[in-house]
């Protein structure tokens, strides 16, 4: 009998994820408009502010007033989305020609810490697929994600029963490709027939796979955030990539052609 090894990414792939974030961005935005005006600046000047900061390339001006503000927990929390709220509010509002207050600051770094007490939710359809992953025999499930143990584990917490029943969960840290732990599976792995990995991201997850010899398939519906100009990196490689639309397409996808059906299956 083949098996077959599937690795799902988890943010905004299993679990829906970025909702909350942008919700988080644009409280932050609305609080730099507060502390800011009348001269505050555009949303999409503060949008772009945050893209400049998440690339670390924040002003050495922001960086030092940040660091001279001594954020309390600045050290507590293992991810730096807080800290990038944090900098974004100041660049924004120095570059309106604010000097923000530092109970401002802390407001808004608070803000972002909400991602750790946020109860995550499976997107939708998820279970069904999984439900009927887990009832076959010749299936293991994986899971690799960027970020940090700290974080990427309390939003499965309120799905653990589910998330246990994979075989392994690795957490990957955001300067690493991916690529390097989906290798490591194969290579641990070697009863494993066939694999496939399953991404919403061009970048972080369809390339990596492709890029290690394995099928690769990506969910759009829950992707909001597709970089501008993010290729499929196909090359040679078109009959092991495909587009689907949501979890449900991805459910008939796996039932009707992906996998074998019973009477298909070969010793």
């Amino acid at each position: 009998m083949k098996n077959y090894g599937i690795i799902f990414d988890l943010d905004d792939t299993l679990l829906a994820t970025s909702n909350l974030y942008y919700s988080l961005i644009i409280e932050m935005m609305a609080m730099v408009e507060s502390c800011s005006s009348p001269s505050f600046l555009a949303p999409e000047k503060i949008l772009n502010v945050y893209r400049i900061v998440t690339s670390n390339k924040t002003s050495v001006e922001c960086e030092t007033y940040y660091e001279e503000m001594d954020i309390e927990n600045m050290d507590v929390y293992p991810d730096r989305f807080p800290r990038y709220l944090a900098e974004t509010f100041i660049e924004s509002c120095l570059q309106a020609g604010v000097f923000p207050k530092k109970e401002d600051v802390q407001r808004v770094y608070d803000v972002g810490t909400k991602i750790f007490s946020h109860t995550y939710r499976l997107v939708p359809g998820a279970m069904r697929l999984l439900q009927y992953l887990f009832s076959r025999k010749d299936v293991r499930l994986f899971i690799v994600t960027h970020g940090s143990e700290k974080l990427q584990a309390p939003k499965m917490r309120d799905k653990e029963r589910t998330f246990s029943r994979f075989d392994r969960i690795v957490v990957v840290p955001s300067s690493i490709s991916k690529s390097v732990a989906i290798k490591e599976l194969i290579e641990k792995n070697d009863n494993i027939d066939e694999w496939v990995m399953v991404g919403d991201s061009i970048t972080k997850d369809i390339n990596p796979a492709l890029a290690v010899g394995i099928r690769a398939i990506l969910v759009r519906k829950h992707m909001s955030h597709i970089a501008e100009g993010e290729v499929v990196d196909i090359g040679d490689t078109r009959k092991r990539f495909v587009d689907i639309d949501d979890m449900g397409d991805l459910y008939e996808y796996m039932k009707e052609r992906y996998l074998p059906k019973p009477s298909e299956r070969t010793v």
